[in-house]
């Protein structure tokens, strides 16, 4: 007897660079009233590659559109780039002498993109870039942050935007991940290519069931990753700087603590592939803290009225526009509209909620 998953069709069909761009300004159109224009860096502009130049601009009440600041999505995979999906702030807000705010110009970088060369002269190229589920899941990540920073109007530029403690800078980025896992804003912008059909609601459900399996140990593993971060960076780190014992038999040791019934080999070293433990030295635990959080934020204001509700999108633009002048309590007691900041236990159940709903 054939199973849902069986019956879901070849992917490449739904997921083109093109249509998910688009389907993310949607939601940031909802969300904030702001749109993108496409364009290609003008020769001498920025680095050599497949680089989109996107202007972005935001609707107020009246209907007047105002200049956000710049972001240049660079989609190639080159020996020469950075590897890993990544956002970077090339200039940040900040208030100017004449009251106004200064533009940001940010830059998300990416690497699923092998063959084409970009042609903007009519959408057809961009839509013909073929990407997989999870690196659409990155896309929607990287650009979390990247209208963070847009959003970002602070006194000064070294609070803007991602310029915040990492336990609140994560928070935007994993909350664009949930409405991409939501069911109905998945169906409506994965549509086929050819038909410009939408996968059936069946399919989308075992489509994201299928990307959850296991969740549990999922969390585990990012719990024992946040664990030996804490502990490379705090009381084992003078033991192992006089080769008393190695990292990775402090790997180990805490992987068999967490999950004793996984073998895992005596030479195993995963985490020296783990760039975070330089650029997020003792701080790698926010990305559960921020998944928490963010899925406090989509349940209490997106997740029963989708997006459409833009009172909601507009309270979370006001939150992202302090960047860091206030510290990540206060600003996720904002998000959530509430006086006090939720518990270890609130936050923990969170993640359990998370893990179990079939919205994200």
């Amino acid at each position: 007897m054939q199973t849902i998953e069986n019956k879901i069709p070849p992917l490449y069909e739904y997921f083109y660079f093109g249509k998910m761009l688009e389907g993310f300004e949607e939601i940031v159109n909802l969300l904030y009233g702001i749109t993108f224009v496409k364009s290609v860096p003008k020769r001498g502009e920025c680095w050599e590659g497949n680089v989109l130049k996107l202007e972005v601009y935001r609707r107020d009440e009246l209907n007047d559109k105002t200049f956000l600041g710049l972001i240049y999505i660079d989609i190639d995979q080159r020996d020469s780039k950075l590897q890993g999906d990544c956002h970077f702030t090339v200039r940040c807000s900040k208030k100017l002498q004449n009251g106004e705010f200064q533009t940001p110009i940010v830059v998300v970088s990416l690497g699923f993109n092998y063959a084409y060369s970009l042609d903007l002269d009519s959408d057809g190229t961009i839509c013909e870039i073929e990407m997989r589920p999870h690196q659409v899941e990155n896309f929607f990540h990287e650009m979390g942050h990247a209208m963070h920073s847009i959003l970002g109007r602070t006194v000064f530029q070294h609070v803007a935007g991602t310029r915040c403690s990492t336990d609140f800078a994560e928070v935007p980025s994993h909350l664009m991940e949930c409405f991409f896992n939501d069911p109905k804003i998945f169906q409506k912008i994965c549509r086929s290519a050819e038909t410009g059909c939408m996968l059936e609601e069946d399919l989308v459900l075992a489509l994201i069931k299928r990307r959850k399996l296991f969740p549990a140990v999922k969390y585990t593993q990012q719990a024992i990753y946040s664990l030996f971060d804490l502990e490379l960076h705090g009381e084992h780190a003078e033991a192992i700087s006089q080769n008393k014992f190695t990292t990775t038999d402090l790997f180990i040791n805490l992987h068999k603590q967490a999950l004793p019934q996984f073998h895992i080999e005596p030479d195993y070293a995963f985490h020296q592939r783990m760039s975070h433990l330089v650029s997020y030295g003792a701080k790698y635990y926010s990305y559960l803290l921020a998944r928490s959080s963010a899925a406090m934020i989509y349940e209490k204001l997106f997740a029963n009225n989708l997006i459409y509700e833009k009172a909601n999108g507009d309270k979370w633009a006001e939150v992202q526009s302090h960047g860091g002048e206030y510290s990540s309590d206060v600003l996720l007691a904002k998000a959530l509209g509430t006086s006090t900041v939720p518990s270890v236990e609130q936050l923990t159940q969170s993640l359990i909620m998370e893990a179990k709903s079939p919205k994200f």
